[in-house]
């Protein structure tokens, strides 16, 4: 097996897709935004400036003291102490590129200078992981914008290829990227998975890092990702899919709540794979309103039950609007995940 690296952290969906497919899949804020920013820019200037930055050529990023201190979540008021206890003195000049045609967070740049070099290598399938740039830009956007990524991509090939995806991990905060909007990204990535062919999209709610934006448990995203190649690809009788809530039942004091792709049965895990502690007498990350007020989480025990998990609480009252809220605020702990150990993903029901 083969894989062929093309990437560039830290960039939006748009970098990576030609202006048509922007243009068609809702991204106009993106080019809008190059446009006022590159206005009246000097190209002599500007190329002078790309060539005196030297983040502008680390041949070796991994070996970057700045890169290995944000990786890690140093704030960046510290990182320049941070610096100086390494012995090395914090940069004077320009840090971050200017914003100009050989920027990566040009819109289409890394489109035309990476991905086009690479098509059309014969593939079997992509897997995908990128979007808290475009939650931290805009978030709303990428409903329509991931699905006219991945035609832009299949265009480029000329094939409908297999494209198998990862979920946005938990993030509360990191830096300066917050983990709220991510929520909308995961919603617009489970929209992708429902309505775009020959997608798969790999959960990984039970591995994300409060206030790190890098998990740092990769093997569980790879596992999974690998899942769905499998199945989908591969025609192996694998479970793949993610439980995903799909009903409920309302009760005086009980609610039980129904998913689908519970494979043999669910647990609710007491140790996540990084290390957190969970009780597996409560479903993480689960918000339960009813005639609009939440009902206390550490009031309703919960308990796995084949494909269904029964909350048992006095709050809980029969008859009353009621929505069940899974997974859907930025950072979440899910511990409830299928036989396949793959945890559940956000869902809303209502009853």
């Amino acid at each position: 097996m083969g894989i062929v690296g093309c990437n560039w952290g830290g960039t939006a969906a748009c970098s990576w897709m030609d202006e048509a497919h922007i243009q068609a899949g809702g991204g106009q804020a993106y080019l809008d935004e190059y446009a006022k920013a590159v206005e009246g820019l000097d190209l002599e200037a500007y190329d002078k400036q790309f060539r005196e930055n030297p983040r502008n050529f680390r041949t070796d990023i991994l070996a970057d003291p700045f890169n290995d201190l944000m990786m890690f979540g140093t704030k960046p008021e510290e990182m320049g102490e941070k610096l100086k206890e390494l012995g090395i003195e914090p940069p004077t000049g320009p840090m971050v590129p200017v914003m100009g045609p050989k920027n990566e967070h040009c819109p289409g740049a890394l489109y035309r200078a990476m991905l086009s070099q690479v098509a059309p290598y014969g593939l079997r399938g992509v897997i995908y992981y990128q979007g808290e740039s475009d939650g931290d830009a805009h978030p709303d956007c990428y409903r329509t914008l991931f699905p006219a990524l991945i035609q832009n991509w299949r265009d480029l090939w000329e094939e409908e290829l297999p494209f198998f995806f990862v979920q946005l991990a938990p993030l509360d905060h990191w830096m300066m990227c917050k983990g709220t909007p991510y929520a909308i990204v995961r919603e617009a990535q489970q929209h992708t998975a429902d309505t775009v062919p020959h997608t798969g999209m790999a959960s990984i709610g039970d591995v994300g890092m409060a206030f790190d934006i890098h998990p740092k448990k990769k093997q569980p995203v790879g596992y999974r990702l690998a899942l769905l190649a499998e199945n989908r690809v591969y025609g192996e009788n694998v479970l793949c899919d993610a439980p995903r809530l799909a009903g409920g039942e309302l009760e005086q004091g009980k609610l039980t709540l129904q998913f689908d792709h519970a494979g043999e049965g669910l647990e609710l895990r007491s140790l996540l794979p990084d290390g957190i502690q969970a009780d597996p007498a409560r479903l993480g990350g689960l918000q339960v309103f009813q005639n609009g007020q939440e009902l206390p989480a550490d009031q309703l025990s919960a308990k796995a039950q084949g494909d269904r998990v029964v909350l048992e609480g006095e709050a809980i009252q029969a008859g009353v609007p009621t929505q069940v809220c899974l997974a859907t605020t930025g950072w979440y702990a899910m511990n409830l995940c299928n036989s396949a150990g793959i945890p559940a993903v956000p869902a809303k029901l209502s009853l």
